[in-house]
């Protein structure tokens, strides 16, 4: 047993005592019998997230996935393997078929029809005339906790939405869009009957500010809110009529904690269940994987999940050295990088270094891992680089060019998590081969135009999909003065046969030439070296052995099919 294990086990009742306690075991005013404690435990799923939703509209936020999930139902889901399948939708559309037509002028026209007999949590039966309703309210307010972000798909693209018969919808699109057959978390129904009058009532402030979207409301999903008390807990209770069947688990609380301590504290003393949407990091696993082992208390996963990478500034303004702007430079820096000694400084062992922008889950991995150019660690690689540019080393160690002085360059990494680590290990490697590299923990808050002004490289993380990753580069994202240094490609990376592939990725509706695109995107990226894969992060999913059923789908997610758990 490590000696951090005994630290921590030796601490355990401290914590238990302690201000910062553990989540305590939900109390209920049914009669109390000889055993009604363990009873009452056993009907409660008691799960911990490391932030509180603040709203159960459409924005959850990054690591506050699950939660909304609980509550919540869409015309569609991914299954455990990934693969989309109908939730409140009896089929999803097919291209090529009645249900999904391609107009001459690129216009599109879907149609969902629905399940019968579904109602929401308050009994009111759910309709298409509800779907309609949240395509009127995110057409009108385009902005919001409850809405989205503004010019963003789908909404962008939707251009006319109806309800021939209470049993489908239909959606008439304003051009191409390959997800329009897949509607899931970014457009989630909203009940007519409850909100329409408020509707017309409130400003859009007031609007987002509703009960609704917290203790009153009212969804769709495998958990009914029963209690949500403001930066404690929200409990639910088994919905009968979810579209999937009654959950096994009677109750559910959520609770909220960023102190990995009070975290694993529950988790040991089955004060909790479950802990998941990266409320614990790899260090913590660890821990509770090392408390488990001796018996069946628990079990740990790691997931692969985002990207972790760097970005280069490549905007001439703001780039120092100016060196970085020569894509040989870029190839000089990723050969000096031991990706997976930096992997395992990070994860001991268990991490995974990235070459591309997709996890490995991912059907267009392969193909896209072959097309990439790679560039192993190799330090002598990197200074043949370096000389070839014209570069060399002084009597200290450092590169230099007689105009420019001694080669210095700043890596920068946001506040938080495993950031000094990552930098450190990062630096230490261009120092290695003669490059006067220095960390830099950018704190946190920053508005936009400090995020885009680094001034070397900057580690950065994905979000969604491969496709959306791929599509985080195009010269139309850039971070201007213009948009308010608001581009995701805050980099500055341009490339026109890149942005040329970016759209046919973007209008192109067949499979093979959408995996085909992206494998030439890969290749153009690869070759340019604006952004530099490092390693996947691991997300880390921690739950009781009493607990049964649980888990993670190829996409990362947990509650896919939480009506399948069971507390034993």
């Amino acid at each position: 047993m490590s000696g951090r294990l005994l630290l921590f086990l030796g601490i355990l009742p401290v914590l238990l005592a302690c201000g910062s306690s553990p989540v305590q075991p939900v109390s209920r005013t049914e009669p109390q019998g000889p055993s009604s404690a363990v009873a009452q435990a056993s009907r409660t799923l008691v799960f911990i997230a490391r932030a509180e939703p603040s709203s159960m509209g459409r924005s959850g936020g990054i690591g506050i996935d699950t939660s909304p999930r609980f509550f919540n139902a869409t015309l569609m889901i991914r299954d455990g393997e990934g693969s989309p399948q109908p939730q409140l939708a009896e089929v999803l559309p097919q291209l090529g078929s009645a249900s999904w037509q391609v107009n001459p002028d690129g216009t599109m026209e879907t149609t969902y029809r629905l399940k019968p007999n579904l109602v929401w949590h308050d009994g009111e039966p759910f309709s298409a005339d509800d779907l309609v309703f949240a395509w009127q309210v995110h057409r009108d307010l385009q902005y919001g906790p409850t809405v989205g972000t503004p010019g963003a798909p789908p909404d962008s693209l939707m251009d006319q939405a109806t309800a021939p018969d209470p049993q489908t919808f239909i959606v008439h699109w304003r051009e191409v869009y390959p997800y329009a057959g897949l509607l899931s978390e970014e457009f989630r129904p909203l009940p007519r009957h409850v909100l329409e009058p408020l509707y017309q009532q409130v400003t859009p402030e007031q609007w987002d500010n509703l009960p609704f979207w917290t203790k009153a409301y009212v969804g769709l999903g495998a958990y009914r809110i029963d209690q949500w008390e403001p930066g404690a807990f929200i409990e639910g209770v088994a919905f009968d009529r979810y579209v999937f069947g009654r959950p096994k688990i009677d109750r559910l609380r959520l609770i909220f904690q960023q102190d990995p301590n009070a975290v694993t504290a529950s988790l040991l003393s089955g004060a909790a269940h479950l802990v998941a949407d990266i409320t614990i990091r790899f260090e913590t696993g660890r821990i509770l994987q090392q408390a488990w082992a001796s018996g069946d208390g628990g079990t740990v996963l790691y997931t692969p999940a985002q990207v972790r990478f760097t970005r280069f500034q490549l905007r001439p303004e703001a780039a120092s050295p100016r060196a970085i702007l020569e894509p040989d430079f870029r190839k000089a820096i990723a050969h000096a990088i031991d990706k997976q000694a930096l992997a395992d400084a990070l994860y001991e062992g268990q991490g995974t270094p990235a070459e591309v922008f997709a996890p490995e889950r991912a059907p267009q991995f392969p193909s896209m891992l072959r097309a990439a150019t790679k560039y192993p660690h190799d330090p002598r690689q990197a200074q043949d680089l370096l000389e070839r540019l014209g570069f060399s080393k002084g009597a200290d160690g450092i590169y230099g060019r007689a105009a420019e002085g001694p080669l210095s360059l700043e890596w920068r990494a946001t506040e938080g998590g495993d950031s000094s680590v990552q930098v450190g290990v990062l630096t230490d490697a261009l120092r290695q081969v003669g490059i006067d590299a220095h960390p830099f923990i950018l704190p946190r808050p920053f508005d936009n135009q400090t995020r885009a002004s680094f001034p070397g490289l900057m580690n950065w993380s994905t979000v969604g999909q491969p496709d959306d990753w791929l599509m985080d580069f195009t010269s139309a994202k850039r971070a201007t003065a213009e948009n308010r240094w608001s581009g995701i490609n805050f980099g500055g990376w341009s490339k026109p046969e890149y942005d040329r592939l970016a759209e046919t990725l973007a209008t192109s509706l067949d499979l093979a030439t959408r995996t085909n695109t992206m494998v030439q995107m890969t290749q153009v990226m690869s070759e340019e070296v604006p952004v530099l894969p490092l390693y996947y992060s691991l997300d880390v999913v921690a739950h009781v052995a009493a607990l049964r059923g649980v888990k993670v789908a190829r996409d990362g997610s947990i509650a896919w099919n939480v009506e399948q758990w069971e507390l034993k």
